[in-house]
């Protein structure tokens, strides 16, 4: 019957857990940070075939573990936030359930019970819970290595002297090296491994003397299924995970002594956890209230009772474990804590039944004698279990509420938490997910056609495939969707809106905000601009003038607009480039012009605009690109481009003129122009009439 009731607590307690884990788990954080931005890319890359033990990022290199498992789940199920961070939730649950079952095989249920709550509400836990990095399921490969550990071993409280069998040690060979190829920090456990069986050998446990040759089949193998590993490693050790002990080593021994206190301080004291906002609503430490005394004599009983086998293991794991935040200069970091996380929780379990323990052996003052004459249910120390129940619930409802008004309440409202979890993007995510249907969505974003692009970042956050919307920097290119029809214009950075050119601003002030969304102000905006923009369309072709490519004593011959440049690209026309006659040197020329969409574009298409003496001869200056995303126009888009061109100091007093044209990949591998009337080959470029006069001063 107690059996029955102590599952039924624990699946309660794994299902309170796992609500509290994915309470909001979507939208909170409503982005990705760079590491998980990192581990997206390399998941990608990693569907691309592209499979290597380590990958090269920043400080040091990645394991590809992780972003493989990653790669798994976006084949099968997808993108977007829940999808991504699915697996980490999942993780988090089983990492509760084996921190109890291995401090239940190791100290007893009780232990097991009280590491499990006061997992339940622990900080980092539940920010682990929704992070899509590898350090998701660095305290999950530690006590999956344990578990195989006791297993082997035949260790509970007591080791027995059981003949071990191949299996189990097979297991644990496993269970080590997939460890280091999650994380750097799994490195620990295979030391530990290693450790602890030179420990059995030193403190001569009661052990089969079978053991000695199993523990080394098992750290053979290991080391065997390793080499791909250390292999890596060795040719490019600035690529590697354990790299990062090198780039991040204290510069000196009392910077050393700086990083272990303050490892301690984040432990416990307050404002002094982890100022990452992307690991840690910044400050907050590790554990609170009560929990750091309960660590401290748990800490204190296992390091005195070392020589009991289940005290000893969970003693090296724990100063293992500890080691990497200890070493890194800029600590405490709950990444490099991720290992160890388990074990504090299970060192607090085992620290409320050693006081307990403790009390129950202790002599009692003269007044309190009469606790101990006492029967029933009030039988000594039955008053100590209650006081340790009443404090850990306590304890319990404490860190709840801390954790609800500092993770779910606090945290998504910071500034830095938003910057660091791209929260910008984020929203017009969420915005999108729910709002899918309805006008053509145009977004003005600060990054495009690169790897991290916003476009990219935004595909990673989105579930809902095929969602269409289309990308431009707008600081200098502006997309009217399906010839200026109604469309939603979405600002990433609500600042850029008041750095537009003033040219696109002019179509931008059309737009007004969009209403019941639960997009930030000055994000959404409704712009129609279709009569603008046939007005516009008219205006041009009257005032736009430009020439093919002529010969010397040649006639100009006017282009007829609007003027197809291939299949998918129509120069509409150009703002006249200005009213003034002359212009010196230093003056800056602002060039707008408006392509229509007619078809599939690639990917590396760009305009330019030259300034030249003659055609034939190198520019003086130029101007290239094309700031859109070209794969996601549609037919009858409309790109509005503004350009600036200095005229260059050295310029000489004459007349100067301008050249337009379209290029591919490289702005020498410009498009020929062909006289649509009798498809003739005309030359690569389109002259504007308007001349360029330069007057110097005397």
């Amino acid at each position: 019957m107690a059996k029955r009731w102590d599952t039924l607590l624990v699946a309660l307690l794994l299902i309170a857990g796992f609500l509290l884990r994915a309470w909001d788990i979507a939208t909170l954080p409503l982005g990705y940070s760079d590491e998980e931005i990192t581990t997206l890319r390399l998941a990608e890359s990693i569907r691309n075939g592209n499979i290597q033990v380590f990958f090269d990022t920043q400080t040091s290199g990645t394991e590809s573990f992780f972003p493989i498992l990653i790669a798994g789940t976006k084949i099968v199920v997808g993108d977007g936030f829940f999808v991504m961070r699915f697996l980490p939730l999942m993780a988090s649950l089983l990492t509760m359930a084996l921190t109890f079952a291995v401090a239940r095989r190791l100290f007893g249920r009780g232990v097991g019970f009280i590491a499990l709550l006061a997992m339940l509400t622990g900080i980092w836990p539940v920010i682990a819970a929704r992070t899509v990095t590898e350090t998701s399921l660095s305290g999950l490969m530690m006590l999956i290595v344990l578990a195989a550990a006791l297993k082997a071993f035949h260790l509970g409280r007591q080791i027995r002297p059981l003949p071990p069998a191949t299996a189990p040690y097979t297991v644990l060979a496993i269970a080590m090296s997939a460890a280091a190829y999650e994380h750097y920090t799994g490195l620990m456990a295979g030391i530990g491994i290693f450790i602890f069986v030179v420990y059995l050998r030193y403190t001569h446990q009661s052990v089969s003397r079978y053991l000695w040759w199993n523990s080394s089949y098992a750290i053979l193998l290991a080391t065997i299924l390793g080499l791909p590993y250390f292999i890596s490693v060795l040719r490019n050790p600035t690529y590697s995970g354990p790299y990062i002990f090198i780039a991040e080593r204290p510069s000196s021994i009392i910077a050393f002594i700086e990083s272990i206190g303050r490892t301690i301080l984040g432990f416990f004291w307050l404002e002094a956890g982890d100022k990452n906002p992307a690991h840690n609503v910044p400050g907050l430490p590790l554990i609170s209230f009560i929990e750091p005394v309960i660590l401290a004599f748990g800490i204190y009983s296992a390091f005195r009772l070392r020589r009991h086998a289940n005290y000893g293991l969970l003693l090296i794991f724990f100063v293992l474990g500890l080691l990497p935040d200890l070493w890194f200069d800029e600590g405490p970091d709950y990444r490099a804590l991720s290992f160890v996380s388990p074990l504090i929780y299970i060192i607090i379990g085992l620290g409320v039944f050693e006081l307990i323990r403790f009390f129950k052996q202790s002599d009692l003052p003269a007044s309190l004698h009469r606790l101990k004459e006492q029967k029933g249910w009030l039988a000594w120390p039955a008053p100590v279990v209650y006081l340790a129940v009443v404090l850990m619930l306590l304890d319990f409802g404490a860190n709840f509420l801390r954790l609800r008004d500092n993770l779910f309440t606090n945290w998504s409202d910071r500034q830095d938490m938003q910057a660091a979890y791209h929260t910008n993007l984020g929203e017009i995510a969420y915005y999108l997910e729910n709002n899918a249907d309805g006008p053509p969505v145009s977004i003005c974003a600060t990054q495009i056609n690169n790897r991290e692009s916003d476009s990219r970042l935004l595909e990673w956050m989105l579930h809902r495939e095929n969602i269409p919307f289309r990308v431009a920097n707008c600081n200098t290119d502006l997309i009217l969707t399906a010839g200026g029809q109604p469309m939603r214009l979405l600002f990433v950075d609500t600042e850029q809106r008041n750095a537009v050119p003033a040219p696109l601003l002019e179509w931008i002030h059309l737009a007004e905000p969009l209403q019941n969304t639960s997009l930030p102000d000055g994000v959404g905006w409704l712009l129609n601009a279709e009569q603008a923009l046939a007005d516009k369309g008219g205006q041009l072709t009257a005032l736009s003038t430009l020439y093919y490519p002529r010969t010397a004593g040649q006639a100009f011959e006017t282009v007829r607009l609007p003027f197809r440049f291939n299949s998918s690209l129509t120069l509409i026309g150009i703002e006249p480039v200005s009213t003034q006659p002359e212009f010196e040197p230093g003056d800056v020329l602002t060039i707008v012009s408006y392509w229509r969409i007619d078809g599939p574009l690639p990917d590396d298409i760009g305009v330019f605009v030259r300034l030249h003496d003659t055609p034939q001869s190198s520019p003086y200056n130029e101007i290239n690109g094309f700031s859109v995303e070209t794969d996601r126009l549609r037919p009858r888009d409309v790109v509005i481009q503004v350009g600036y061109l200095i005229l260059p100091d050295t310029l000489r007093e004459q007349e100067y003129l301008l050249t337009l044209g379209v290029y591919e990949g490289h702005p020498t591998n410009q498009l020929p122009i062909y006289n649509p009337d009798v498809y003739q080959l005309r030359g690569n470029y389109l002259q504007i009439s308007q001349p360029i006069l330069i007057r110097t001063e005397d």
